[in-house]
């Protein structure tokens, strides 16, 4: 893999890690155009360690305040730090273990392009008709044990190629009373122990494949692409969602959808 695609893979791993659009279609859609081969499992790993990366340091002070606030004397603020994280964690447990048990049905999935695009279209349509989602305006530390688990099972779909994790996280959030703000937050704070996931479960890869050394310097550009990347698309969609809503993003994957369903049928 040369600088120039690991640099360009890594902007849209960050891209579309965060923006509702699917990372893991964008993945294979992208390489495919310019006749690339498919990206190793390392530069898989160093790629989303730079996700990792970017949204604990974005979230740093939130994440420093509810660790803190656990410890702290006032039984209010503790029991709602807790509550939060049990919620996250809660949205956690049915990624991981669908992961485990629908292995086979993912990957199957993950082969056709058809799946794929309907993917797209489908949650596409979804983010265009965003307002049936977000009618309340609960806060995180108000979610339910329940809600939060619901959020997960919608997470878990976004195993399947093409339906965007951040995206199906956060409409999910919407249903269960969040506001857009709210329901991206938690969305983005649930995205550390689902990057996290995945990062243990491609080093798991790694040690039993006989994959390849990259070039140290394509990783290291890779690795800085995605983290910037990021970054300024976690900005970006918190900033944009205060004036707009999720239209655009429902209308470029309906597109994309159409368009792919297209190219393969000629």
């Amino acid at each position: 893999m040369t600088i120039l695609q690991s640099i360009v893979l890594g902007i849209v791993q960050g891209i579309t890690e965060f923006l509702p659009i699917s990372s893991s279609a964008h993945l294979v859609i992208v390489p495919s155009i310019f006749g690339w081969e498919q990206q190793s499992i390392l530069f898989d790993i160093i790629i989303h360690l730079a996700t990792l990366t970017a949204i604990i340091y974005f979230y740093r002070k939130k994440l420093l305040n509810l660790g803190t606030t656990i410890l702290s004397i006032e039984p209010n603020s503790s029991t709602k730090a807790r509550r939060i994280l049990l919620n996250i964690s809660l949205t956690t447990i049915p990624l991981v273990l669908s992961a485990v048990v629908f292995k086979s049905a993912i990957d199957n999935w993950a082969e056709s392009i058809y799946l794929i695009s309907f993917a797209l279209i489908v949650i596409g349509m979804f983010l265009v008709n965003d307002k049936l989602f977000f009618k309340d305006t609960l806060e995180i530390s108000q979610l339910t044990k329940k809600s939060a688990f619901l959020i997960g099972l919608a997470q878990a779909f976004a195993l399947l190629r093409g339906v965007s994790r951040s995206g199906a996280t956060i409409l999910a959030g919407g249903l269960m009373g969040l506001s857009k703000k709210e329901a991206i937050d938690y969305a983005f704070l649930a995205s550390i122990p689902a990057i996290l996931a995945s990062f243990f479960y491609l080093l798991i890869q790694l040690t039993n494949s006989n994959t390849f050394i990259e070039n140290p310097l394509s990783l290291i550009a890779g690795f800085i692409s995605a983290l910037i990347s990021s970054y300024l698309a976690i900005s970006f969609l918190l900033k944009f969602i205060q004036r707009h809503d999720f239209k655009l993003f429902g209308y470029y994957r309906i597109v994309l959808g159409i368009f792919l369903i297209i190219s393969i049928s000629l």
